[in-house]
């Protein structure tokens, strides 16, 4: 259900601040909770297909990102 509201929040977030292209649905928002230390990228449909970030791409990314909040002191 987390995941869920993390999905939402970062759809809302996009069509907010109008990131990507809409016709295209190519956004792409990072939430960070520094608190929990934990990442969620999201990305619509048309960057997946069409730029290359596949589930593999965006898990690499979470994991790197995830790496630092281990290795440094993140407030």
């Amino acid at each position: 259900e987390e995941e869920d509201d993390g999905k939402e929040a970062a759809r809302a977030l996009l069509d907010l601040w109008g990131v990507g292209d809409p016709a295209c649905n190519n956004g792409v928002a990072i939430l960070l909770a520094l608190c929990d230390r934990s990442v969620g990228i999201f990305a619509g449909r048309g960057a997946k297909e069409q730029g290359g970030l596949t589930d593999k791409v965006l898990n690499k990314i979470v994991s790197r990102i995830t790496a630092k909040f281990r290795q440094e002191e993140a407030p």
